[in-house]
């Protein structure tokens, strides 16, 4: 009889050692799932020219995340200025599309670093004439990502100064000088009238012409 209850009580032990072996066995061979920390990585900013003025063409991918549809800024700077440009909202983590370079006017025909005083384009240190230096280009989009971003040179097709006086003038001026010509319509026109008379006259001085 006692030798029943005693391997009873060796078979409730190692029962009770076990138990806790496994559940111990069991935490070890789980294994936490950590969220993707979202990232702009593979994403592009570079300068482009079009008819002569600057802009900045942008196509970003946001991986990684809840939030997927958050709006987009880049914000540029040289350590002493700084300026922040709206692009947009991103639709699924992507955006694309082009925005002007500061200071530039595709209507204007204003760049960076020059201003219209007295009619004529003079350069200046403002109109964000910083820009055209060494700067740093951050973009901000549920992510940080700073990339290569530099003011495109004459020979990538941008203009190196404004257009001139023309480009400043209202989409209704003339720059062709309106004076002469109207003058010169008038001059042709006595001209030929006085021609004409001249040749009626001899028509009726000669009676063979008539």
């Amino acid at each position: 009889m006692w030798g029943k209850i005693l391997r009873a009580a060796g078979i409730a032990a190692l029962l009770v050692i076990a138990t806790p072996t496994a559940a111990h066995a069991g935490i070890d061979r789980y294994t936490p799932v950590t969220p993707r920390e979202p990232t702009l990585a593979g994403s592009v900013v570079e300068p482009v020219c079009h008819d002569g003025t600057p802009w900045i063409a942008y196509s970003l991918t946001l991986t990684g995340g809840d939030d997927l549809a958050g709006a987009a800024t880049l914000v540029l700077s040289d350590g002493k200025n700084a300026v922040e440009l709206p692009l947009g909202a991103l639709s699924d983590g992507r955006l694309d599309g082009e925005i002007l370079w500061p200071g530039a006017s595709s209507d204007t025909g204003a760049l960076p670093g020059w201003e219209l005083a007295d009619e004529r384009w003079v350069e200046t240190d403002g109109n964000y004439r910083w820009t055209r230096g060494a700067i740093t280009a951050v973009v901000h989009a549920g992510a940080e990502l700073e990339v290569p971003l530099a003011y495109p040179s004459p020979a990538s097709g941008c203009a190196a100064d404004p257009a001139g006086l023309a480009a400043a003038l209202p989409a209704t001026g003339n720059a062709v000088p309106v004076l002469p010509i109207a003058l010169g319509g008038v001059a042709a026109m006595l001209v030929g009238a006085g021609v004409f008379a001249i040749a009626r006259r001899v028509r009726r001085a000669d009676p063979v012409a008539r």
